[in-house]
């Protein structure tokens, strides 16, 4: 299930809010999935009717008229359910299958008590213009009474424990990255999600290391970092610097001071301590548990750097067992590749320099012969201005060897070796998996793969 308010951070004019009121009525063809019929309708004061949206559509301008210092009026939110959830009202052959009326107007009651905006205006309706139903909320935030603008609660949070009261009362299934789920002992409360308050403790990766983990697949140095700094840190104890530097190194990782803070490195990649672990990797953190800051022995660095770089890369976390021997022959042929560009580039740049070498020597004896000739004659043996041509005659030669010399290096660095897929489910394409590369891309959502009937064939089969 998805909750989320579509916001805008313009203005509301009347044209605006009758704009959104024919979207949510779906009056154009086009809103409801091919025809002017909406699946259903529901509301509180506007009415329900399908004939009655010119009276909804007056009333909500009267209440925008009615407090006209209010910006934005009109709430419009979406809530949409996922395949398999709407089991009540099941369409019939060729059908999509869709939530019923009663089961639509729980759970936005549900969301607008959350929002602390209940009692107040609304209008929704069901579209089926989409694979999942999703309903559209029209919430008139003036209230009809007093002309007073109900404000929002923090909404994030609140769609988060909606999400679950509605799971709980319609008996649908949580997400694993929802912040709450329902109560395990069925009483229809919500409990906070274990799983992701605790991976809220753990700060979020940089988006430089997320693109490298969905581009590679491998885990990166901050998800290392974030996974052996705080079992160094138990290791330790509280024997002080010298012992947290010497888990440490044996951990591939060092730590240096900057600034006022510090710096965790794995090889040449450091990542700051604020991003390793807030609540127990800081330098203030740090020193309350170790004493003042003791920088590591350059020993202990240097056994730091053999063990870093030794390691092996390692798959993300969560990656579906399926997917494992299919990323381990692409890290294999990633390397092989690499290996082999590293091996091509340094042959190109010995030849660059060998040219480079003889352009220069060649460059030279020209300009010995042309200085032994002024010395030994002067310039009394040439006609009238030959000696200038003659310069310029070998400055232009030069510069028609340098121009060869950029055309060799511009077409090679465009035809440089075989080109490697940019990233796993590229490969996986290449290798004529298209499934397994579906599932890759679509790892960690909510709605889980269907299960292919037949069993995806291992590497080199």
């Amino acid at each position: 299930m998805i909750i989320k308010i579509i916001s805008r951070e313009e203005p509301q004019r009347e044209s605006d809010v009758a704009a959104m009121v024919k979207y949510v009525r779906a009056e154009r063809p086009e809103d409801a999935g091919g025809d002017k019929r909406v699946p259903g309708y529901g509301g509180n004061t506007f009415g329900a009717a399908e004939d009655e949206g010119g009276l909804q559509l007056r009333h909500m301008l009267e209440l925008m008229r009615s407090n006209p210092g209010c910006r934005r009026p009109m709430l419009h939110g979406m809530i949409s359910w996922a395949e398999g959830d709407a089991p009540e009202r099941q369409g019939g052959k060729g059908e999509k299958a869709l939530p019923s009326p009663e089961q639509v107007d729980e759970a936005v009651r549900i969301w607008v008590a959350e929002l602390g905006l209940d009692g107040l205006d609304m209008l929704w309706a069901v579209h089926g213009n989409t694979a999942n139903a999703h309903v559209h909320v029209l919430v008139c935030r003036v209230e009809p009474e007093t002309g007073k603008v109900r404000h929002l609660v923090p909404y994030r949070k609140a769609c988060q424990r909606a999400k679950a009261r509605i799971a709980a009362a319609q008996g649908l299934r949580p997400c694993a990255r929802d912040l709450y789920i329902p109560a395990p002992d069925g009483s229809g409360g919500i409990v906070p999600n274990p799983e992701r308050w605790r991976s809220q403790a753990v700060p979020s990766l940089t988006p430089e290391a997320a693109a490298l983990e969905h581009r590679l697949g491998v885990k990166s140095v901050q998800s290392l970092l974030q996974e052996r700094v705080p079992e160094a840190l138990e290791k330790a104890g509280k024997r002080g610097w010298q012992a947290f530097h010497a888990v440490l190194a044996e951990a591939g990782a060092a730590v240096k001071p900057t600034g006022r803070g510090l710096v965790f490195f794995m090889g040449k990649d450091g990542v700051k301590a604020s991003n390793v672990g807030r609540k127990s990797c800081t330098r203030k953190k740090l020193e309350k548990t170790l004493g003042a800051w003791e920088p590591a022995p350059a020993a202990v660095l240097e056994r730091a750097a053999d063990v870093a770089a030794a390691m092996e890369p390692e798959p993300v976390a969560g990656m579906p067992r399926e997917l494992v021997p299919w990323w381990e022959d692409f890290i294999r042929a990633r390397e092989t590749w690499l290996a082999d560009e590293r091996r091509l580039t340094e042959e190109r740049r010995a030849d660059r320099r060998r040219l480079r070498d003889r352009l220069q020597e060649e460059m030279a004896e020209a300009g010995r012969l042309l200085k032994e000739t002024r010395n030994r004659h002067g310039w009394r043996i040439l006609p009238r201005g030959a000696g200038e041509a003659l310069r310029m005659a070998l400055r232009a030669r030069g510069d028609a060897r340098r121009r060869v010399l950029r055309e060799r290096l511009t077409a090679e660095a465009k035809g440089a070796g075989r080109r490697f897929p940019d990233s796993f489910a590229a490969w996986l394409d290449e290798q004529g998996q298209a499934s397994l590369a579906a599932l890759w891309r679509r790892r960690g959502r909510s709605a889980p793969l269907q299960a292919a009937e037949q069993e995806a064939p291992r590497p080199g089969m």
